[in-house]
Order: C-alpha cells, then sequence, then structure tokens
C-alpha cells in the first residue's frame, strides 16, 4: 500500500483512513447507537432551522441532500457539492464552484 501522508490530495488537509480501524476506534469510544443518535439530532436540528429560515433543504424531496449537509456540519468537515440546494443552508461550509452570488459567499 501506499504511504498515507496529511493533506495528500485533499482541499481540507483530511488524512485517508483505513476505515475498518476508524469504526473500531469509534466503537471504543462509544457505541455506534450513540453515535446514530447524536447524527440524528443533527439532521433534525438541521432539518428545522432551515424550516425556520425558509431554506428548501427543510422539504422531503430534499431528504437526501439534508442528510449530507448534517453529516457534513456533525463532523465540522466542509461540503464540497455544486447543488444550488446547499446554499444557505445554516452552519454549513460550503465548496462550489457555483457563481459567488448563488453560493452566499462574503
Amino acid at each position: 500500500m501506499g504511504d498515507v501522508r496529511r493533506g495528500a490530495g485533499a482541499v481540507t488537509g483530511t488524512v485517508l483512513v483505513d476505515t475498518n480501524v476508524f469504526t473500531s476506534r469509534l466503537r471504543e469510544r462509544s457505541p455506534l447507537a450513540t453515535q446514530y443518535a447524536k447524527h440524528l439530532f443533527g439532521q433534525r436540528r438541521t432539518r428545522n432551522q432551515c424550516r425556520m429560515i425558509g431554506h428548501p433543504l427543510h422539504q422531503s424531496n430534499h431528504n437526501a441532500d439534508l442528510w449530507i449537509a448534517a453529516t457534513a456540519i456533525r463532523w465540522s468537515i466542509p461540503l464540497v457539492a455544486h447543488d444550488a440546494v446547499f446554499t444557505g443552508c445554516p452552519r454549513i461550509r460550503l465548496l462550489t464552484e457555483l457563481d459567488d452570488a448563488a453560493a452566499g459567499s462574503p
């Protein structure tokens, strides 16, 4: 196997990880049921925040996109997406090639 380097090919400086090692360490720290419950709470919180500001991500036809957004928020990682539904989503750091006006860039 090739060597694993910090930031290898990633904009965010993340590390490539063997998923089996990662999940075993996650289980040692906290049962998966607890992790799922935290993630589910984050998904519901994101949906509610979107509903309150009128963002379309709370609608049922965007359920898969909502889970993607909640995952990025839960793990504090930027979301790389070129789907306009993510623009303006609360608490999300969006990296996109959409024009600056649509992406909500400052």
